[in-house]
């Protein structure tokens, strides 16, 4: 859910006017007109300030920082926002194949990882289980459906990166696959990922299929990664 969709549900689910809307706004010291939060809602224009974002979720009683972060998301690059939907369909394929192949007390180890990761967003709470839900895989499992959703639509880019590494963390940890062999084929020079002539060791990477070996284009698509990650890190968070 983007930025438009978001807050034109936050504003039916308030259930207030455009007009009550305009007027709160008004008193807040922010005046836009009428047709500028349609074209908001209906994504014809690009997300408002982060002044008039803010002040929209909290009279319609939404999340300001959700909002905010998917207009800040939104407005990104295109190859950060192509970053960051592979960053998110990896870690929650990593999620999954957890879920399939833990046992319960694995699944309890990975909720508390993620839960002691450094996130941001309070949407981290639907993790927290009952205790009726604390052997039941499918209530378990319902709560991270609900997390991926909230995360891929409201965390910010930093939550959206903290959450990849926990859970690449928890997931190499039950593989039982050292790092080090992450990085067999290859070394850091200068900027870029290359091929280590003196390795002899094929380079491996953790996927849902076990062990596979990394190829030239997955090694460039490393790089790619590693250059838009530079690039948000210098200008969005």
């Amino acid at each position: 859910m983007g930025y438009a969709h978001l807050l034109d549900k936050y504003i039916q689910n308030s259930e207030l006017s455009i007009n009550e809307i305009l007027e709160r706004l008004k008193d807040s010291g922010i005046k836009i007109d009428r047709s500028y939060i349609s074209k908001l809602r209906s994504g014809a224009k690009p997300p408002a300030s982060e002044e008039v974002t803010r002040a929209l979720a909290e009279i319609t009683g939404g999340d300001p920082q959700s909002l905010i972060n998917a207009g800040v998301i939104e407005k990104a690059p295109e190859e950060i926002k192509a970053f960051i939907t592979r960053l998110e369909d990896q870690t929650w394929n990593m999620v999954d194949y957890l879920l399939c192949n833990s046992e319960i007390k694995q699944v309890h180890e990975l909720v508390t990882h993620i839960q002691r990761a450094n996130l941001q967003s309070n949407h981290i709470k639907v993790l927290d289980l009952e205790d009726k839900e604390r052997f039941n895989i499918a209530a378990i499992t319902r709560r991270f459906d609900l997390l991926e959703t909230l995360s891929r639509e409201t965390f910010s880019f930093t939550d959206k990166l903290e959450l990849y590494y926990a859970v690449t963390i928890y997931f190499q940890k039950f593989n039982e696959i050292p790092m080090e062999l992450f990085y067999s084929k290859y070394i850091l020079q200068g900027d870029n990922l290359s091929t280590s002539t003196n390795q002899q060791n094929s380079g491996l990477i953790l996927s849902s299929k076990g062990k596979e070996s990394i190829t030239g284009d997955e090694l460039d698509f490393i790089n790619s990664c590693l250059e838009a990650y530079r690039i948000q890190k210098a200008k969005w968070l």
